[in-house]
């Protein structure tokens, strides 16, 4: 007889990496463990230049109004591909679509380390980008093909730190690496790892025959497919671009923050402090948060306390005129702690739980990585804002209005609370 791998697309090609059965725990967790690392140095090679960008400029006999295109390519390309990859997900399946986002990363980093001229490293950092950009948009999605519905929370907790993992990585090791052989040596270290991961992807990782999202527990633990009949795929879709106000948020804070505090008399080293204290926090708190989740099914009480948090910091004590260590550090430890670390976890545990559909689902986590883009392209304008409105604590209450608005929004989506309820009672 033989076994229908349809969730997956009618094709042989779309059904590749896809398993006969259920997948054990050690299977589900090599499988997330493969992709979450490579996800990892995904982030590493769009991080790595930050700190050795004027070496490299220098070395290409630039200038760093030009450099600053070696970032901005990512975002302009996450725009561009996100939803494509998504559709290209669909039709020629999850685990091609991962390994074709490995060899593009590779060819990328490739073409850098041999570019003649800056135009072809930007054609390189241009392919990084769209492998970047591609695992932004697998790796959420994955997720509830490998978890069971109580479980989400856990594996999108752990993913979710994926990015300051990799930023924390980069910082540490780019210096080092770049004083052993100038700026090509993080460039070969990654585009090594990539190979070696690419490689994992191809004989580690795999997929349930059914997604996990699908399933349902009732009983005495036995799994049946959820009926599709009851699916909030119009709010889950507006709970993914919810992360635009998210990311407006964070992308002011982390950007402009340490020049605020600059402006306060506070050296360049002491002014990063804040915000590199809370990336460390991101990683522990982020996945408490997922914990939480799966055990009390809070994910929109907790997103919405999250986006009052981050207006009621913004608007008190974060950006006040006066310097006060004091409130610098409780409000850093706040805004880390609680919505930097728990929305990322809770946006896209609700997004599965509003849609099982595995394929609508997609669609919605997908609006979750353009959100990124257009958020942190939304916070370039808060230098605006505050030349505008004459301080940056004026600047920084009209941004506390984005997740005001965020959080009235929310009133408004059914709780997983209440979405949970319902697929026990089916």
């Amino acid at each position: 007889e033989a076994i229908d791998k349809s969730a997956y697309g009618s094709s042989k090609i779309s059904q590749w990496g896809v398993a006969d059965r259920q997948l054990t725990n050690a299977e589900m967790r090599i499988s997330f463990f493969v992709m979450f690392v490579f996800g990892i140095i995904c982030v590493y090679q769009y991080m790595m230049v930050t700190s050795i960008l004027p070496q490299i400029v220098e070395s290409f006999g630039t200038d760093m109004s030009n450099g600053g295109m070696m970032m901005s390519v990512f975002s302009i390309i996450g725009i561009i591909i996100a939803y494509p990859c998504t559709f290209a997900m669909h039709k020629i399946g999850v685990k091609i679509t991962l390994v074709a986002t490995g060899v593009l990363s590779v060819l990328g980093t490739l073409i850098c380390i041999y570019a003649g001229d800056f135009s072809i490293l930007l054609v390189g950092r241009t392919l990084q980008g769209c492998g970047f950009c591609l695992m932004s948009v697998i790796g959420p999605n994955v997720v509830p093909r490998l978890f069971p519905s109580n479980r989400v929370g856990t594996g999108m907790g752990i993913f979710a730190v994926w990015f300051p993992i990799g930023l924390m990585i980069a910082n540490l090791s780019v210096p080092q690496l770049f004083a052993v052989g100038g700026w090509t040596i993080p460039f070969w270290t990654s585009a090594v790892a990539q190979i070696i991961l690419v490689i994992l992807i191809i004989t580690l990782f795999k997929l349930p025959l059914v997604p996990e999202s699908m399933l349902a527990m009732e009983g005495h633990g036995e799994a049946r497919k959820i009926s599709k009949g009851k699916l909030y795929f119009g709010a889950a879709l507006v709970v993914g671009f919810t992360f635009i106000g998210f990311e407006i948020a964070y992308y002011s804070y982390n950007d402009f923050y340490p020049t605020f505090l600059q402006g306060q008399g506070l050296s360049i080293a002491a002014a990063a402090l804040p915000a590199t204290v809370g990336a460390l926090l991101n990683i522990p708190c982020g996945i408490a948060a997922g914990v939480i989740v799966d055990k009390f099914k809070c994910a929109k009480i907790l997103t919405i306390a999250s986006f009052l948090v981050i207006a009621a910091c913004f608007i008190t004590i974060t950006w006040m005129g006066e310097y006060n260590a004091a409130l610098m550090w409780v409000s850093a430890i706040l805004l880390a702690v609680i919505p930097w670390s728990v929305i990322p976890v809770t946006l896209r545990v609700l997004i599965p739980s509003l849609c099982p559909d595995t394929k609508k689902c997609d669609w919605a986590l997908t609006g979750m990585t353009v959100g990124t883009t257009l958020g942190g392209f939304g916070a370039g304008f808060f230098p605006a804002i505050v030349a505008a409105m004459g301080t940056y604590h004026m600047a920084a209450c009209v941004i506390a209005i984005v997740p005001i608005a965020m959080a009235v929004v929310f009133f408004f989506i059914p709780s997983d609370r209440k979405l949970w309820a319902e697929r026990n009672a089916e």
